[in-house]
């Protein structure tokens, strides 16, 4: 078709089932469905031709599963092309969708990614993935999986979330997917669902806005991106509940938070905790550790572990304002059980002690190491050590505000508090109920003349 007007049809201007369509200089507009209609598996360049002013849109797209390689070109005019149908890309098939392509769904539409697709836009030209209402529950947003591939750039991801699990991406089995310089925005549910999966996961300078759930994590799932932007969501980032049973690691942007309830390491399990990052705690929540647990910060980034209230650190996290305040027992403890090892450095653990009456618990054979820490406000003991057969390094660090900064009991093994500052704790700085000795010689303890018993 060249230099052709077609308008006014009472269905759509064109209908393309199979084939190819050249149509170059032509005017399809004003008809009641759309523009040009075409099935899921052809290609035609959009821009070649003028599809706006149409009932519906100016391009439709019908058919369920992509088969071939297939590309969505920019129209002329930056008219939006309509998803009719479920879309599932099979294994075997690829989408792209070029820079500038606004893609609207259905009410109640999906777009599943079993074989690969690249949304890469530009920034003054982005790629836009949104319902065709503006409504946060209106299409059902995309789903990855087994050996799924997405990669996303200068793209726009919005109003998904129509429907269980009520999501915006969902990551699951050994999908990978690349996300940079993206905005994932009024999502009904989770914005990004990141599944126990061995996929990998890139995620940069990512703007997560106006959802429920930023990102969720299952336990096996890690997040390490220090780059994106979390506002107005009601979680940033929120870990359900459960066992970690490979290597994770948890870092995150210093002005947002990673909600925390139940979380055990396993003994076959790691989790590794980068500089910056905020943990907070929902009440009566613990990190038990029968594997390895390494929280490593900075002077200017350190790590914080604290009450899911304290608006200190990662924001005002439950938008509550002033109206809550941290305090001592709202969480219960950081505790290395058996061959377990627990390494924090300039890490900071506060607002714990909730039924246990300790912050930090450490017994059986594994490895207590603490340098450059502050344990501060904490119900009962900052540090509680009971019979623990492993080594016990404390460097450095700080125990303010506990009612016993550091406590042993049932201690064979002798141990030193070094170059530390302990003051400021209700009953005891530190308490020994033998048999080891504990050496805290050179600490500070708030005042010059040195420790006094009370």
């Amino acid at each position: 078709l060249a230099d052709c007007t077609i308008q006014s049809n009472s269905l759509s201007g064109i209908y393309l089932n199979g084939g190819s369509l050249s149509a170059t200089g032509c005017a399809v507009r004003g008809n009641a469905e759309y523009g040009l209609l075409h099935e899921i598996n052809d290609t035609t360049p959009y821009a070649w031709s003028s599809y706006a002013g149409n009932g519906i849109a100016a391009i439709g797209i019908k058919g369920v599963t992509m088969t071939r390689a297939v590309t969505w070109t920019r129209p002329r005019e930056s008219e939006t092309l309509r998803i009719i149908d479920n879309v599932l890309i099979a294994s075997n098939a690829s989408l792209t969708i070029d820079p500038g392509v606004v893609v609207e769904f259905s009410k109640g539409r999906w777009l599943d990614v079993y074989g690969g697709l690249r949304a890469e836009g530009a920034e003054s030209n982005r790629v836009i993935l949104t319902g065709s209402a503006q409504s946060n529950n209106w299409w059902r947003g995309l789903e990855l999986y087994e050996t799924g591939s997405v990669v996303l750039a200068f793209a726009d991801l919005s109003y998904a979330g129509e429907t269980y699990p009520y999501l915006g991406i969902n990551k699951q089995g050994g999908a990978s997917l690349a996300m940079s310089n993206c905005s994932l925005h009024h999502i009904n549910g989770i914005a990004l669902l990141l599944r126990n999966a061995p996929g990998s996961l890139s995620l940069h300078n990512t703007w997560f806005s106006n959802n429920t759930f930023a990102v969720q994590l299952d336990p096996g799932a890690s997040i390490d991106d220090a780059t994106s932007r979390f506002t107005n969501n009601t979680y940033d980032v929120y870990h359900n509940s459960g066992t970690i049973t490979q290597q994770v690691s948890w870092r995150l942007p210093r002005d947002c938070s990673l909600h925390a309830a139940g979380v055990t390491v396993a003994t076959n399990g790691a989790l590794t905790v980068g500089a910056g990052t905020v943990v907070k705690f929902a009440s009566g929540a613990w990190l038990d550790v029968h594997g390895r647990l390494e929280a490593t910060g900075t002077p200017d980034e350190p790590v914080c572990f604290t009450d899911w209230r304290d608006d200190t650190v990662g924001g005002d996290a439950n938008h509550d304002g002033n109206s809550t305040a941290p305090a001592a027992g709202w969480w219960r403890a950081i505790r290395g059980y058996g061959t377990g090892s627990v390494s924090l450095a300039r890490s900071t653990v506060r607002y714990a002690g909730q039924s246990d009456g300790r912050a930090i618990y450490r017994t059986g054979s594994g490895e207590l190491k603490l340098a450059g820490c502050v344990i501060a406000n904490n119900n009962g003991d900052g540090v509680q050590i009971d019979g623990a057969a492993g080594p016990v390094a404390i460097t450095g660090c700080e125990f303010s505000g506990n009612n016993n900064g550091v406590r042993a009991l049932n201690q064979s093994n002798d141990f030193a508090i070094a170059r530390s500052a302990i003051f400021s704790n209700a009953t005891y700085g530190v308490t020994n109920a033998g048999p080891a000795t504990v050496d805290a010689r050179g600490a500070w303890w708030g005042a010059a003349s040195g420790p006094h018993h009370p």
